[in-house]
């Protein structure tokens, strides 16, 4: 693709950059977090492009993928954005269109556009119930279609945590006939040359990411789940994007460009 960003040479510290070179030191020095990637760029121009810190005994390189989190459903939303772009998908059509079991329980009526805008009815799900699922995507799908609606599908804003990715990631699936990390694969991931990016990440680059951490003592059972191999590795197309700071440069600079 045109317009990509150019990471091929170094970019030096300036006095433009140095406050922010400067607080993440601090930070990191301090122990707020071990480790970090930041990318800054203005008007297709690299400012600032700079990895701190250690994870796992190993210094953190600009390879380095992190776990993402909820920045995965702008990944998602951008897949289900091409598939409309190219007439496969209504924005207002019903999700049951596409996939008819998710009709049931107060959902008949939940659009793609609502799914988008986390107005569906089903924000936590079954929640915590959920988490063992999420290893298996025909179980996980199984039971996000027959999730009871907490309220009438468009009635109200409330966040999609989970849930977000496994609706539009099933809608994906059935029109598409591939699996969504495999849909971003090949139509995002590999044209951008964003090679250290996946939605699913493979067990085998499992050792080359940070475990999760958190100073806050309540976050440690959370903790321990995302540090879990069969959950980090498993596809959560709202939360589980492996990705580093250039490469999510170059997908957001690819959406403005």
């Amino acid at each position: 693709m045109k317009d990509q960003l150019d990471f091929s040479n170094p970019t030096p510290v300036t006095a433009r950059t140095a406050g922010l070179h400067a607080l993440l030191e601090y930070q990191i020095q301090q122990g707020q977090h071990p480790a970090a990637q930041i990318v800054v760029v203005k008007d297709g121009e690299v400012l600032y492009d700079q990895a701190l810190g250690t994870a796992r005994g190993k210094p953190i390189t600009p390879e380095t993928p992190f776990f993402t989190f909820s920045c995965t459903k702008a990944f998602t939303a951008v897949c289900i954005h091409k598939l409309i772009e190219e007439g496969k998908i209504e924005l207002n059509a019903p999700v049951v269109e596409y996939w008819p079991q998710f009709g049931v329980n107060g959902k008949v009526e939940a659009t793609i556009q609502q799914v988008l805008t986390h107005q569906a009815g089903i924000p936590w799900g079954r929640g915590e119930k959920q988490v063992p699922l999420w290893p298996s995507w025909r179980l996980i799908a199984w039971d996000t279609g027959r999730t009871p609606a907490e309220y009438p599908p468009g009635e109200k804003f409330s966040y999609h945590v989970v849930s977000f990715g496994y609706i539009l990631g099933e809608v994906l699936r059935r029109v598409t006939g591939t699996s969504i990390h495999k849909y971003f694969q090949e139509h995002f991931a590999q044209p951008l040359g964003m090679a250290h990016s996946w939605l699913k990440l493979p067990l085998r680059k499992l050792k080359l990411t940070p475990p999760v951490y958190s100073g806050a003592e309540d976050q440690d059972e959370v903790i321990k789940i995302f540090n879990h191999p069969l959950l980090r590795t498993a596809l959560i197309p709202a939360a589980s994007l492996h990705s580093t700071a250039r490469d999510m440069a170059v997908f957001y600079h690819m959406l403005v460009s």
